[in-house]
């Protein structure tokens, strides 16, 4: 028989759509003693009907069905609901659908049929159920972060307050995040199977870009505010420059992106070596996010009179002309649109101007539309 643990939990609605009796019943069994509210559903046109009359947290869908599959009532949720958070059914012979979906449609997680134990499904809703909080926790301060962006100079006290606020909120809760899927990439708590292992490496990257997001948001604060600190040393480069495309490679793994490296110079500069890394590794994310997969970003140390220079090239679109004297403006980026392709905060840049130039140093990019783009700092060689 099956071993049934008991979850704290909070209430949910959750639909259980599957054409299969004894898999409907089974998986309701499973869930018997938590608080969660379960609807029952044999066929996708009538799980729809459901959806637009009711509020379901969590949706269960078995792929292969009648009438309409899994994968047909999914899209159409989509098209008006991104709210509920959605686990799949599915068989081996599926799996390929399973990752395209997860991927397209927001997916919290997949299961394979037949389920191991009640544990195996326990832990995938209430891990689902978790990322829609986390989901609708973010996504509410993206909206207000927006709204607060675009109010007039009168309310830019409020603002900054705002985001100084969301900022350390989010910190906290988002490090635990990335320890826990950190822990869980890692193997330390014993080996994950196969299917979980590319979501996860998945979450990984994006709590990466969130941590930078959230980074930028407090050191934007602190410039605003004149308390940003640095501790300026002499430093050797070539080997600052090595490590820091080490430490960054993994924003470029998800996506076949390799980096390259090109120095035959040795020297020193007068920098704080934190804050350089960092606006070398919004270098290296911004070079990730533009090229194309499998693309190269090439990094280059090289001497330019009395300086040192590090450029980081990427193979992406390039800099639209009417966007160069905006590039490094705070909270700007050549895409506007409600639509645009990349994401990010378009502080990254403000900000390694603010740094770079706080250190002395030179800031600047060479751009060629659909060949790519060239961004570099360079600092006084000490002699």
């Amino acid at each position: 028989g099956f071993f049934l643990i008991y979850l704290e939990v909070e209430v949910a609605n959750i639909m259980i759509v599957d054409d299969e009796k004894n898999i409907r019943d089974m998986l309701k069994k499973m869930l018997r003693k938590t608080n969660y509210e379960i609807e029952l559903c044999d066929n996708g046109v009538a799980a729809l009907e459901l959806f637009s009359r009711s509020k379901y947290d969590l949706a269960i869908v078995d792929l292969n069905m009648p009438k309409m599959s899994g994968q047909d009532l999914i899209a159409k949720v989509r098209e008006s609901n991104n709210d509920v958070a959605i686990i799949i059914l599915t068989g081996h012979g599926n799996l390929e659908t399973a990752y395209e979906l997860l991927g397209n449609y927001q997916i919290s997680d997949f299961l394979n049929k037949p389920l191991d134990s009640p544990s195996q499904l326990l832990f995938s809703v209430k891990n689902a159920l978790e990322k829609r909080r986390l989901r609708q926790q973010v996504e509410g301060q993206r909206e207000d972060l927006e709204k607060m962006i675009l109010i007039s100079e009168e309310a830019n006290i409020a603002k900054d307050e705002f985001l100084s606020t969301v900022s350390h909120e989010l910190k906290t809760p988002l490090t635990s995040l990335e320890l826990v899927i950190s822990v869980l990439v890692s193997g330390s708590v014993g080996e994950m199977p196969t299917a979980a292992k590319e979501p996860l490496e998945i979450a990984e990257r994006n709590t990466m870009r969130l941590q930078i997001l959230i980074k930028d948001l407090l050191d934007y604060q602190k410039i605003k505010s004149g308390h940003l600190e640095l501790n300026m040393e002499y430093s050797e480069l070539e080997p600052l420059v090595r490590q820091t495309i080490v430490d960054n490679e993994g924003f470029g793994k998800g996506r076949g992106i390799k980096f390259f490296f090109d120095s035959d110079i040795q020297g020193k500069i007068f920098i704080d070596p934190n804050r350089l890394k960092q606006v070398l590794a919004n270098f290296f994310s911004n070079a990730v996010k533009f090229s194309p997969e499998h693309g190269e970003v090439r990094v280059c140390l090289e001497k330019q009179d009395d300086y040192l220079r590090i450029s980081v090239e990427d193979q992406g679109p390039g800099v639209p002309k009417a966007f160069y004297d905006k590039i490094f403006d705070r909270f700007t980026q050549a895409d506007q649109s409600d639509s645009r392709e990349y994401g990010g905060t378009g502080l990254g840049l403000a900000i390694s101007k603010e740094l770079v130039e706080r250190m002395e140093g030179q800031i600047g990019f060479e751009s060629s539309v659909n060949i790519g783009s060239k961004f570099w700092v360079q600092f006084p060689a000490v002699q």
